[in-house]
């Protein structure tokens, strides 16, 4: 564990001062119950700072392994009787994450050494992305980034991809809306859309950007770097894949520190109005039905034509499909979008259409509702 930056401690107790340089080569453990300040001089060599031995230091963080991490350490000095305290300090676990890059590194070697190929490089145009390209590069493997276009990523997605360079942009043979014409709304469920937009097979191998800290489900499904993936819901060798996770333990402090020490370039979403990275944004397609229905309703009213589009093209579905259920159990396309909007299960649903209908102020005009909710012109439909 390293200092952040260079720093001069100046410490008084019981009448004697004790001024310490701390510089980027001086280190923070904790043995036992006791604090130690190491250190190593100008001749590489290692010891402890006496004059410290009066100290008491105050970690605030999390523990792990009963090893400190420093991700997000705070750690404040001060003598153990009276005096005057210590300014607090911050500490960045450079040693760790330099470990992770290494044995991401290693990984990515070992799994391209004997095999002729390219490997794929799933490339979304989002953070997780732009890391695992750099580190891919970083290991002098071949690889070949390709980005599925879904045609709902979030504007800007395209021009970034370009601006990265070398990464193959593939159109699918029908859009997100198109395959509504087709199939329906799509929903947790019925996940079409993720099939025929982002999960084929393209090469044998694929590197992708899974985190398990991106949510618990991850945490619970990958456990290993590596992973047999079958594209499809038939488990054919023509639809098996080696998935290859070189960050799949990284914290969002891993990814931001990896991205400042590296001055890599992020999608313009991921800036706010300063210029700092918010590293909690994800990127993903626009108003997605796997997101959770209360961020997905923020991402509709921020992008209020994605509703338009939504309902305009299950429309078209219900027109050319009168015989579906969802034909018959919904009055017209606003109460189905309604539906699939603020109700993940259908006996939800039908609990709250019973107490509805039992209310005297239920919603009965589910367009109007809709473009009061939105903010956005509906055509009537019959």
């Amino acid at each position: 564990m390293v200092f952040e930056r260079n720093i001069i401690l100046r410490v008084t107790d019981r009448g004697k001062t004790y001024e310490f340089d701390c510089h980027v080569e001086h280190m923070l453990t904790a043995k036992k119950s006791r604090s130690w300040l190491y250190f190593c001089d100008e001749y590489g060599r290692t010891g402890t700072s006496q004059c410290f031995d009066a100290l008491r230091f105050k970690f605030s963080g999390r523990k792990q392994h009963g090893l400190l991490s420093t991700d997000g350490l705070q750690v404040t000095a001060m003598p153990r009787r009276g005096g005057e305290c210590v300014a607090t300090w911050e500490v960045v676990d450079a040693d760790g994450l330099q470990k992770k890059v290494d044995r991401a590194v290693r990984l990515l070697q070992s799994v391209a050494k004997g095999y002729d190929g390219e490997i794929e490089l799933g490339y979304s145009g989002g953070k997780d992305s732009d890391v695992i390209l750099h580190l891919a590069r970083r290991a002098g493997i071949r690889i070949k980034p390709i980005y599925r276009n879904t045609t709902i990523d979030p504007p800007g997605t395209i021009a970034h991809a370009q601006e990265v360079g070398g990464v193959q942009m593939l159109r699918p043979e029908k859009t997100f809306f198109q395959l509504i014409e087709q199939k329906g709304l799509p929903s947790r469920i019925r996940r079409f859309c993720c099939e025929k937009l982002k999960e084929y097979k393209i090469k044998e191998k694929t590197i992708l950007g899974v985190r398990k800290a991106e949510s618990d489900n991850r945490a619970r499904l990958y456990d290993e770097p590596t992973k047999c993936l079958y594209y499809g819901r038939a488990k054919k060798p023509e639809n098996h894949v080696e998935g290859i996770y070189p960050i799949l333990d990284w914290t969002d402090e891993d990814v931001l520190n990896y991205i400042e020490e590296n001055h890599i370039r992020l999608h313009p979403l991921y800036y706010r109005e300063d210029g700092t990275i918010d590293i909690k944004r994800r990127l993903g397609c626009m108003c997605c039905p796997m997101i959770y229905w209360k961020r997905r309703a923020v991402e509709f009213r921020q992008h209020p034509v994605m509703v338009r589009a939504y309902c305009r093209a299950a429309q078209k579905h219900r027109e050319a499909h009168p015989d579906t259920d969802a034909a018959k159990k919904y009055t017209d396309v606003y109460q189905l979008f309604f539906r699939n909007m603020f109700f993940d299960t259908q006996e939800k649903w039908e609990q709250w259409l019973a107490d509805n209908e039992a209310s005297a102020f239920g919603i009965t005009d589910y367009r109007q509702y809709l473009m009061d909710y939105f903010k956005v012109d509906l055509p009537e439909v019959k």
